[in-house]
Protein backbone atom coordinates (compact mmCIF):
# COMPACT_ATOMS: atom_id res chain seq x y z
CA UNK A 1 0.00 0.00 0.00
CA UNK A 2 1.43 3.37 -1.07
CA UNK A 3 1.41 6.41 1.20
CA UNK A 4 -0.38 9.51 -0.07
CA UNK A 5 2.00 11.97 -1.78
CA UNK A 6 2.44 15.59 -0.72
CA UNK A 7 -0.46 17.66 -2.12
CA UNK A 8 1.90 20.21 -3.71
CA UNK A 9 3.94 17.56 -5.57
CA UNK A 10 2.13 17.41 -8.92
CA UNK A 11 4.30 14.68 -10.43
CA UNK A 12 3.98 12.40 -7.40
CA UNK A 13 0.24 13.02 -7.19
CA UNK A 14 -0.20 12.17 -10.88
CA UNK A 15 1.84 8.98 -10.50
CA UNK A 16 -0.16 8.00 -7.43
CA UNK A 17 -3.41 8.51 -9.37
CA UNK A 18 -2.23 6.03 -12.03
CA UNK A 19 -0.80 3.48 -9.59
CA UNK A 20 -3.63 3.55 -7.06
CA UNK A 21 -3.10 2.61 -3.42
CA UNK A 22 -2.24 -1.07 -4.00
CA UNK A 23 -0.31 -1.65 -7.25
CA UNK A 24 1.13 -5.10 -7.98
CA UNK A 25 4.79 -5.53 -8.90
CA UNK A 26 6.49 -8.75 -9.92
CA UNK A 27 9.93 -9.53 -11.35
CA UNK A 28 12.02 -12.59 -12.16
CA UNK A 29 15.77 -12.29 -12.66
CA UNK A 30 18.88 -14.46 -12.69
CA UNK A 31 22.36 -13.27 -11.70
CA UNK A 32 25.68 -14.91 -12.56
CA UNK A 33 29.28 -13.87 -13.20
CA UNK A 34 28.36 -13.80 -16.88
CA UNK A 35 25.76 -11.11 -16.35
CA UNK A 36 22.08 -10.53 -15.62
CA UNK A 37 18.90 -11.82 -17.20
CA UNK A 38 15.60 -10.16 -16.40
CA UNK A 39 13.02 -12.59 -17.72
CA UNK A 40 9.99 -10.74 -16.41
CA UNK A 41 9.06 -7.34 -15.06
CA UNK A 42 5.39 -6.55 -14.55
CA UNK A 43 3.58 -3.69 -12.83
CA UNK A 44 -0.19 -3.36 -12.64
CA UNK A 45 -1.80 -0.31 -11.09
CA UNK A 46 -5.18 1.33 -11.07
CA UNK A 47 -4.64 3.06 -14.41
CA UNK A 48 -1.28 1.87 -15.74
CA UNK A 49 0.49 -1.37 -16.69
CA UNK A 50 4.18 -1.92 -17.33
CA UNK A 51 5.89 -4.98 -18.80
CA UNK A 52 9.51 -5.60 -19.71
CA UNK A 53 12.48 -7.91 -19.98
CA UNK A 54 16.20 -7.53 -20.59
CA UNK A 55 19.70 -8.99 -20.58
CA UNK A 56 23.22 -7.78 -19.73
CA UNK A 57 26.40 -9.67 -20.67
CA UNK A 58 29.25 -8.66 -18.39
CA UNK A 59 32.28 -9.64 -20.52
CA UNK A 60 31.55 -7.74 -23.76
CA UNK A 61 29.25 -5.29 -21.92
CA UNK A 62 26.36 -5.88 -24.29
CA UNK A 63 22.85 -5.10 -23.15
CA UNK A 64 19.35 -5.36 -24.49
CA UNK A 65 16.05 -4.43 -22.86
CA UNK A 66 12.47 -3.81 -23.87
CA UNK A 67 9.68 -2.19 -21.88
CA UNK A 68 6.13 -1.14 -22.68
CA UNK A 69 3.70 1.00 -20.73
CA UNK A 70 -0.04 1.46 -21.19
CA UNK A 71 -2.31 4.05 -19.55
CA UNK A 72 -5.77 3.53 -21.08
CA UNK A 73 -7.63 6.23 -19.09
CA UNK A 74 -5.88 9.57 -18.57
CA UNK A 75 -8.94 11.10 -16.92
CA UNK A 76 -7.39 9.78 -13.69
CA UNK A 77 -4.80 12.58 -13.97
CA UNK A 78 -7.35 15.43 -14.00
CA UNK A 79 -7.42 16.03 -10.19
CA UNK A 80 -3.61 16.00 -9.99
CA UNK A 81 -3.15 18.34 -12.96
CA UNK A 82 -5.99 20.65 -11.93
CA UNK A 83 -7.54 20.73 -15.41
CA UNK A 84 -9.59 18.50 -17.71
CA UNK A 85 -7.62 15.52 -18.97
CA UNK A 86 -8.62 12.54 -21.12
CA UNK A 87 -7.31 10.01 -23.62
CA UNK A 88 -4.99 7.02 -23.60
CA UNK A 89 -1.22 6.60 -23.80
CA UNK A 90 1.09 3.79 -24.94
CA UNK A 91 4.88 3.95 -24.62
CA UNK A 92 7.60 1.54 -25.71
CA UNK A 93 11.33 1.63 -24.97
CA UNK A 94 14.13 -0.42 -26.51
CA UNK A 95 17.71 -0.39 -25.25
CA UNK A 96 20.60 -2.01 -27.10
CA UNK A 97 24.33 -1.74 -27.70
CA UNK A 98 26.89 -1.64 -24.90
CA UNK A 99 26.77 -0.23 -21.39
CA UNK A 100 29.34 2.40 -22.37
CA UNK A 101 27.46 3.54 -25.49
CA UNK A 102 23.85 2.37 -25.32
CA UNK A 103 21.32 3.01 -28.06
CA UNK A 104 17.80 4.05 -27.12
CA UNK A 105 14.63 3.97 -29.18
CA UNK A 106 11.40 5.33 -27.73
CA UNK A 107 7.94 5.57 -29.23
CA UNK A 108 4.80 7.01 -27.67
CA UNK A 109 1.26 7.26 -28.98
CA UNK A 110 -1.67 9.10 -27.44
CA UNK A 111 -5.24 8.83 -28.68
CA UNK A 112 -8.20 11.16 -28.09
CA UNK A 113 -5.91 13.37 -26.04
CA UNK A 114 -7.31 16.28 -24.07
CA UNK A 115 -5.39 18.52 -21.70
CA UNK A 116 -7.07 21.76 -20.66
CA UNK A 117 -8.02 23.60 -23.86
CA UNK A 118 -5.89 21.29 -26.00
CA UNK A 119 -7.83 18.55 -27.79
CA UNK A 120 -6.17 16.20 -30.31
CA UNK A 121 -7.31 13.17 -32.25
CA UNK A 122 -3.87 11.69 -31.62
CA UNK A 123 -0.21 12.45 -31.00
CA UNK A 124 2.96 10.45 -31.69
CA UNK A 125 6.54 10.74 -30.49
CA UNK A 126 9.53 8.97 -32.07
CA UNK A 127 12.96 9.32 -30.46
CA UNK A 128 16.22 7.57 -31.34
CA UNK A 129 19.47 8.17 -29.44
CA UNK A 130 22.93 6.74 -30.09
CA UNK A 131 25.72 6.76 -27.49
CA UNK A 132 23.13 7.92 -24.94
CA UNK A 133 25.63 8.24 -22.05
CA UNK A 134 28.69 10.11 -23.33
CA UNK A 135 27.85 11.82 -26.65
CA UNK A 136 24.12 11.44 -27.28
CA UNK A 137 22.93 12.04 -30.82
CA UNK A 138 19.84 11.12 -32.72
CA UNK A 139 16.51 12.28 -34.04
CA UNK A 140 13.30 13.56 -32.45
CA UNK A 141 9.95 13.69 -34.23
CA UNK A 142 6.67 14.79 -32.70
CA UNK A 143 3.41 14.83 -34.64
CA UNK A 144 -0.18 15.61 -33.77
CA UNK A 145 -3.50 15.07 -35.53
CA UNK A 146 -6.76 16.94 -35.22
CA UNK A 147 -9.86 17.00 -37.43
CA UNK A 148 -7.97 15.71 -40.45
CA UNK A 149 -5.08 18.17 -40.01
CA UNK A 150 -1.51 17.36 -38.96
CA UNK A 151 1.26 19.30 -37.26
CA UNK A 152 4.83 18.01 -37.04
CA UNK A 153 8.06 19.04 -35.30
CA UNK A 154 11.33 17.27 -36.04
CA UNK A 155 15.04 17.80 -35.49
CA UNK A 156 18.37 15.97 -35.45
CA UNK A 157 20.47 16.54 -32.35
CA UNK A 158 23.96 15.86 -31.02
CA UNK A 159 25.54 16.79 -27.71
CA UNK A 160 29.23 16.92 -26.84
CA UNK A 161 30.01 18.32 -23.41
CA UNK A 162 28.19 21.64 -22.98
CA UNK A 163 27.48 21.98 -26.70
CA UNK A 164 24.07 20.91 -28.03
CA UNK A 165 23.63 21.00 -31.78
CA UNK A 166 20.22 20.97 -33.45
CA UNK A 167 20.07 20.41 -37.20
CA UNK A 168 17.18 20.23 -39.61
CA UNK A 169 14.68 21.84 -37.26
CA UNK A 170 11.30 21.82 -38.98
CA UNK A 171 7.91 22.88 -37.70
CA UNK A 172 4.98 22.38 -40.05
CA UNK A 173 1.32 23.01 -39.34
CA UNK A 174 -1.70 24.14 -41.36
CA UNK A 175 -0.78 27.49 -43.00
CA UNK A 176 2.59 27.59 -41.20
CA UNK A 177 6.15 26.38 -41.80
CA UNK A 178 9.36 27.24 -39.94
CA UNK A 179 12.89 25.84 -40.30
CA UNK A 180 16.25 26.41 -38.69
CA UNK A 181 19.31 25.11 -36.88
CA UNK A 182 21.09 25.99 -33.65
CA UNK A 183 24.18 25.39 -31.56
CA UNK A 184 23.49 25.94 -27.87
CA UNK A 185 26.03 26.32 -25.07
CA UNK A 186 24.13 24.72 -22.20
CA UNK A 187 26.49 26.24 -19.63
CA UNK A 188 26.10 29.88 -20.69
CA UNK A 189 22.84 29.79 -22.64
CA UNK A 190 24.46 31.41 -25.70
CA UNK A 191 23.05 30.40 -29.07
CA UNK A 192 24.32 30.39 -32.64
CA UNK A 193 21.99 29.53 -35.48
CA UNK A 194 19.09 30.69 -37.58
CA UNK A 195 15.32 30.37 -37.69
CA UNK A 196 12.98 31.53 -40.43
CA UNK A 197 9.45 30.89 -41.56
CA UNK A 198 6.00 32.18 -42.20
CA UNK A 199 2.55 31.59 -40.77
CA UNK A 200 -0.20 32.84 -43.04
CA UNK A 201 -2.67 32.09 -40.26
CA UNK A 202 -1.53 31.31 -36.72
CA UNK A 203 -4.90 29.76 -35.97
CA UNK A 204 -3.55 26.51 -37.46
CA UNK A 205 -0.82 26.36 -34.80
CA UNK A 206 -3.32 27.44 -32.17
CA UNK A 207 -5.50 24.42 -32.82
CA UNK A 208 -2.55 22.15 -31.99
CA UNK A 209 -1.27 24.10 -28.97
CA UNK A 210 -4.53 24.83 -27.20
CA UNK A 211 -3.77 28.56 -27.41
CA UNK A 212 -5.98 31.32 -28.85
CA UNK A 213 -3.74 32.26 -31.80
CA UNK A 214 -4.68 34.23 -34.92
CA UNK A 215 -3.15 36.52 -37.53
CA UNK A 216 -0.13 36.24 -39.79
CA UNK A 217 3.54 36.19 -38.81
CA UNK A 218 6.81 36.26 -40.72
CA UNK A 219 10.14 35.67 -38.99
CA UNK A 220 13.82 35.69 -39.92
CA UNK A 221 16.38 35.49 -37.10
CA UNK A 222 20.11 34.81 -37.00
CA UNK A 223 22.11 34.45 -33.77
CA UNK A 224 25.86 34.14 -33.27
CA UNK A 225 28.15 33.63 -30.31
CA UNK A 226 31.65 34.65 -31.46
CA UNK A 227 34.30 32.70 -29.55
CA UNK A 228 31.59 31.75 -27.05
CA UNK A 229 32.03 35.00 -25.12
CA UNK A 230 29.25 37.22 -26.49
CA UNK A 231 25.81 37.00 -28.08
CA UNK A 232 24.65 38.72 -31.24
CA UNK A 233 21.23 38.77 -32.87
CA UNK A 234 19.74 39.89 -36.17
CA UNK A 235 15.96 39.82 -36.22
CA UNK A 236 13.19 40.79 -38.61
CA UNK A 237 9.65 39.99 -37.46
CA UNK A 238 6.39 41.27 -38.90
CA UNK A 239 2.83 40.43 -38.00
CA UNK A 240 -0.69 41.50 -38.88
CA UNK A 241 -4.01 41.06 -37.10
CA UNK A 242 -2.18 39.21 -34.36
CA UNK A 243 -3.84 37.47 -31.46
CA UNK A 244 -1.47 35.92 -28.93
CA UNK A 245 -1.92 35.05 -25.25
CA UNK A 246 -2.09 38.41 -23.46
CA UNK A 247 -1.56 40.47 -26.62
CA UNK A 248 -3.37 41.57 -29.77
CA UNK A 249 -2.03 43.88 -32.48
CA UNK A 250 -3.32 45.19 -35.78
CA UNK A 251 0.27 45.36 -36.97
CA UNK A 252 3.63 44.61 -35.38
CA UNK A 253 7.18 45.06 -36.68
CA UNK A 254 10.34 44.23 -34.74
CA UNK A 255 13.86 44.61 -36.10
CA UNK A 256 17.22 44.20 -34.41
CA UNK A 257 20.89 44.12 -35.33
CA UNK A 258 22.80 43.84 -32.07
CA UNK A 259 26.13 42.55 -30.78
CA UNK A 260 27.29 41.59 -27.27
CA UNK A 261 23.75 41.48 -25.90
CA UNK A 262 24.86 39.89 -22.62
CA UNK A 263 27.72 42.34 -22.02
CA UNK A 264 27.97 45.84 -23.50
CA UNK A 265 25.29 45.96 -26.21
CA UNK A 266 26.06 47.53 -29.56
CA UNK A 267 23.68 48.07 -32.45
CA UNK A 268 20.05 49.02 -32.93
CA UNK A 269 16.62 47.55 -32.25
CA UNK A 270 13.11 48.86 -32.81
CA UNK A 271 9.48 47.94 -32.32
CA UNK A 272 6.47 49.55 -33.97
CA UNK A 273 2.89 48.51 -33.30
CA UNK A 274 -0.60 49.74 -34.09
CA UNK A 275 -3.91 48.79 -32.48
CA UNK A 276 -2.00 47.12 -29.64
CA UNK A 277 -3.73 45.72 -26.57
CA UNK A 278 -1.66 44.27 -23.75
CA UNK A 279 -1.39 44.53 -19.97
CA UNK A 280 -4.55 46.61 -19.57
CA UNK A 281 -3.43 49.14 -22.19
CA UNK A 282 -5.13 49.80 -25.51
CA UNK A 283 -2.72 51.76 -27.68
CA UNK A 284 -3.45 53.19 -31.11
CA UNK A 285 0.30 53.31 -31.68
CA UNK A 286 3.52 52.40 -29.90
CA UNK A 287 7.14 52.84 -30.95
CA UNK A 288 10.23 51.73 -29.07
CA UNK A 289 13.83 52.06 -30.18
CA UNK A 290 17.17 51.27 -28.63
CA UNK A 291 20.72 51.91 -29.76
CA UNK A 292 23.99 51.08 -28.06
CA UNK A 293 27.63 51.89 -28.67
CA UNK A 294 29.15 49.43 -26.19
CA UNK A 295 29.24 52.03 -23.42
CA UNK A 296 25.66 53.28 -23.05
CA UNK A 297 22.24 52.24 -24.30
CA UNK A 298 19.83 54.93 -25.51
CA UNK A 299 16.09 54.23 -25.32
CA UNK A 300 13.19 56.20 -26.81
CA UNK A 301 9.46 55.54 -26.83
CA UNK A 302 6.22 57.13 -27.96
CA UNK A 303 2.75 55.85 -27.10
CA UNK A 304 -0.79 56.99 -27.82
CA UNK A 305 -3.96 55.32 -26.62
CA UNK A 306 -5.78 54.42 -23.43
CA UNK A 307 -4.66 52.80 -20.19
CA UNK A 308 -6.71 51.33 -17.40
CA UNK A 309 -9.58 51.01 -19.84
CA UNK A 310 -10.61 54.67 -19.50
CA UNK A 311 -7.71 57.15 -19.46
CA UNK A 312 -6.32 58.69 -22.64
CA UNK A 313 -2.52 58.72 -22.75
CA UNK A 314 -0.06 60.51 -25.00
CA UNK A 315 3.55 59.96 -23.96
CA UNK A 316 7.09 60.48 -25.25
CA UNK A 317 10.25 59.60 -23.33
CA UNK A 318 13.99 59.31 -23.81
CA UNK A 319 16.38 57.50 -21.46
CA UNK A 320 19.93 56.17 -21.27
CA UNK A 321 21.34 53.12 -19.50
CA UNK A 322 25.03 53.16 -18.62
CA UNK A 323 27.45 51.61 -16.12
CA UNK A 324 27.73 53.30 -12.74
CA UNK A 325 30.04 52.97 -9.76
CA UNK A 326 30.75 49.61 -8.05
CA UNK A 327 29.51 47.55 -10.97
CA UNK A 328 26.00 48.99 -10.86
CA UNK A 329 23.83 50.38 -13.65
CA UNK A 330 22.28 53.85 -13.98
CA UNK A 331 19.09 54.55 -15.87
CA UNK A 332 18.73 58.25 -16.62
CA UNK A 333 15.35 59.43 -17.86
CA UNK A 334 16.36 62.48 -19.81
CA UNK A 335 12.93 63.57 -21.03
CA UNK A 336 9.39 62.50 -20.23
CA UNK A 337 6.37 64.45 -21.39
CA UNK A 338 2.80 63.97 -22.47
CA UNK A 339 -0.73 64.15 -21.20
CA UNK A 340 -3.03 61.88 -19.26
CA UNK A 341 -6.74 62.40 -19.89
CA UNK A 342 -5.95 65.83 -21.32
CA UNK A 343 -3.77 66.94 -18.38
CA UNK A 344 -0.12 67.59 -19.19
CA UNK A 345 2.83 66.06 -17.37
CA UNK A 346 6.58 66.48 -17.83
CA UNK A 347 9.90 66.06 -16.07
CA UNK A 348 11.51 69.36 -15.13
CA UNK A 349 15.01 67.85 -15.28
CA UNK A 350 16.64 64.45 -15.87
CA UNK A 351 15.97 61.73 -13.27
CA UNK A 352 18.45 58.96 -12.44
CA UNK A 353 17.83 55.51 -10.98
CA UNK A 354 20.99 53.63 -9.93
CA UNK A 355 20.64 49.93 -9.17
CA UNK A 356 22.65 46.78 -8.60
CA UNK A 357 23.76 44.37 -5.85
CA UNK A 358 20.37 44.69 -4.17
CA UNK A 359 20.63 48.48 -3.78
CA UNK A 360 18.60 51.24 -5.46
CA UNK A 361 18.99 55.02 -5.48
CA UNK A 362 16.69 57.65 -7.02
CA UNK A 363 18.08 61.12 -7.69
CA UNK A 364 16.45 64.29 -8.96
CA UNK A 365 12.86 63.30 -9.65
CA UNK A 366 10.99 66.51 -10.46
CA UNK A 367 7.66 65.93 -12.20
CA UNK A 368 4.94 68.41 -13.06
CA UNK A 369 1.43 66.99 -13.50
CA UNK A 370 -1.21 69.59 -14.32
CA UNK A 371 -0.68 72.15 -11.50
CA UNK A 372 0.93 69.64 -9.16
CA UNK A 373 4.66 69.41 -8.51
CA UNK A 374 6.26 66.16 -7.30
CA UNK A 375 9.88 65.82 -6.21
CA UNK A 376 11.60 62.76 -4.75
CA UNK A 377 15.00 61.30 -3.95
CA UNK A 378 16.21 58.45 -1.80
CA UNK A 379 17.81 55.06 -1.60
CA UNK A 380 17.24 51.52 -0.49
CA UNK A 381 19.67 48.72 0.32
CA UNK A 382 19.58 45.60 2.49
CA UNK A 383 21.06 47.64 5.36
CA UNK A 384 19.52 51.08 4.98
CA UNK A 385 16.56 52.98 3.55
CA UNK A 386 16.13 56.73 3.37
CA UNK A 387 14.31 59.19 1.16
CA UNK A 388 12.30 62.36 0.75
CA UNK A 389 9.12 63.03 -1.21
CA UNK A 390 7.38 66.36 -1.73
CA UNK A 391 3.93 66.76 -3.33
CA UNK A 392 2.76 70.36 -3.80
CA UNK A 393 -0.41 72.00 -5.04
CA UNK A 394 -2.21 68.83 -6.17
CA UNK A 395 -5.73 69.61 -7.49
CA UNK A 396 -7.79 66.97 -5.72
CA UNK A 397 -10.24 66.63 -8.65
CA UNK A 398 -7.32 64.84 -10.38
CA UNK A 399 -8.07 61.88 -8.12
CA UNK A 400 -11.12 61.23 -10.28
CA UNK A 401 -8.69 59.87 -12.88
CA UNK A 402 -7.97 57.06 -10.44
CA UNK A 403 -11.53 56.34 -9.35
CA UNK A 404 -11.90 58.86 -6.47
CA UNK A 405 -14.46 61.32 -7.77
CA UNK A 406 -16.22 64.16 -5.98
CA UNK A 407 -13.21 65.55 -4.08
CA UNK A 408 -12.42 69.28 -4.42
CA UNK A 409 -9.60 71.54 -3.27
CA UNK A 410 -5.82 71.18 -3.33
CA UNK A 411 -3.33 69.28 -1.22
CA UNK A 412 0.39 69.40 -0.46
Amino acid sequence: RLAAPAPDDTAATALAALLGQTPNLSAAAAFSPAGLTLSELALAGRGVTLAGFGRFEAAPGNLSATASLKAPDLTLLAPALGQPCAGSLELSLDLSGTADAPRLAAKAAAERLRLGDLALTGADLDLTVADAVKRPSGKLALSARRDGETARLETDFAQAGNRLGLRGIKLAAPDAAFAGEADIDTATGRVAGKLSGNAANLAGLGRFSGLPLAGSLKLAATAAAPKGTSQSLTLDLTGADLRLPGLTAGSLAVTASCDDLTGQPRGKASLAAKALEAGGASLASLTLSASGDGRALTLTTEAKGRIGGKMDLDLAARAALAPAESGRQRLTVQTLAGNLQGRKFALSSPTALTFGSGAYRLDGLALAFDKARITASGGFSPNEASGKVSVDNVPLPLLALFGLAGIDGTAS
